[in-house]
């Protein structure tokens, strides 16, 4: 974030992920699902 002063400083972010906490049958299979055809990588750099 600019500062006035000129300085820059730390960005602090807090992100919340929201999962059923115990899905259903089929919330679970279409997890998996997903889990399974995507081809995104959140390790890979970008």
């Amino acid at each position: 974030m600019p500062n006035p002063r000129g300085a820059d400083g730390d960005l602090y972010a807090e992100i919340r992920i929201m999962v059923p906490p115990d899905p259903t049958p089929r919330e679970r299979e279409l997890f998996e699902e997903l889990a399974a055809v995507s081809t995104f990588d959140p390790r890979k750099p970008r």
